[in-house]
């Protein structure tokens, strides 16, 4: 049998080879073959922003078609697998929002599966207690918009914030969830507890509807007049996009009850009358999935404040 590289794939996960690091991204291949040597270069800064951590594998060709496959995890963007120039080579370039160094492990079998760990520390020291105010609209009461086949808002825009909190929390974040339940809010108290608490920015999660239910639209809102705001609604529906391929209109004006002073955005990433939506917002994948976009955003967001000695306040 020829030594072919077979599969690729990206989890985040622990990494096998070192219990010390809790928190990895793993890039994984199946393989016919062990390589015969694996070389993993420093990371280089791209113009991007990114940086590209190749890793090499000599001994082994490609069966499997070159690839550049979507990870979007909070810390590897992309990764490609291609043939290497020389022959029986193969690259994995791994494309990361953070400098980050990785490690090798190998399990043998048939197929043998190679291990990149690339560690999330970078992303964890960003995120570390950080509050984070996450407020799922609706409840109770107020069951928002009805899908076709009777998803109701309130429960789905719960469902994400419970996502979203979970990976938060997985980043060494502090989410403060407005409701964590099937519970109605007063006007006025959803507010009144996002800024109780102190948080740094936070994110109301509603659904789109459509009257006609042919039609789909998905919004994004910022507080008007908020320059952070707009920045926070920016990244996070870029990261949809790339996440989830959504498509956004421009940023919508969010009238908020009273003056805040933290960015605050509301996100519709489903609308939930167009029978496709409710039908994929079924799958615990898809609902996983938009959360991290809406992580990712954040993330990113932070970042970009600090890099330009910002804070998180309204201005």
């Amino acid at each position: 049998m020829k030594p072919r590289v077979l599969n690729a794939w990206s989890t985040v996960t622990g990494d096998p080879a070192d219990s010390s690091l809790t928190a990895v991204s793993m890039v994984s291949l199946e393989s016919t073959a062990i390589p015969d040597s694996i070389d993993v270069e420093v990371p280089v800064k791209k113009a991007c922003g990114d940086y590209l951590l190749r890793v090499k594998l000599a001994g082994v060709g490609l069966t499997m078609a070159e690839d550049d496959i979507i990870a979007a995890d909070g810390l590897i963007r992309r990764f490609a697998v291609r043939e290497g120039p020389s022959p029986e080579t193969v690259y994995v370039d791994i494309h990361s929002e953070f400098e980050t160094g990785a490690r090798v492990s190998i399990t043998e079998g048939m197929p043998h599966r190679i291990d990149i760990a690339v560690s999330r520390k970078p992303l964890l020291d960003l995120m570390a207690g950080r509050r984070i105010a996450v407020d799922p609209g609706h409840g109770g009461k107020d069951a928002g918009i009805r899908g076709p086949v009777n998803l109701l808002e309130k429960d789905c825009a719960l469902a994400v914030a419970l996502e979203l909190a979970a990976i938060l929390r997985s980043c060494g974040a502090v989410p403060l969830l407005t409701r964590d339940d099937d519970s109605y809010l007063e006007p006025g108290m959803r507010l009144a507890k996002m800024t109780a608490a102190s948080p740094e920015l936070a994110v109301e999660i509603h659904m789109a509807g459509e009257k006609d239910p042919l039609a789909r639209s998905y919004h994004i809102r910022a507080i008007g007049g908020c320059e952070n705001s707009r920045d926070l609604a920016s990244s996070i529906s870029e990261a949809l996009r790339e996440r989830m391929g959504l498509s956004f209109g421009p940023i919508e004006e969010l009238q908020a009850e009273r003056a805040l002073s933290i960015p605050l955005v509301r996100v519709e990433p489903v609308c939930l009358t167009y029978f496709a939506d409710e039908a994929n917002f079924r799958a615990p994948l898809f609902r996983k999935r938009l959360a991290q976009g809406i992580m990712n955003g954040i993330s990113r967001y932070i970042r970009s404040r600090e890099s330009k000695g910002g804070t998180g306040s309204v201005t």
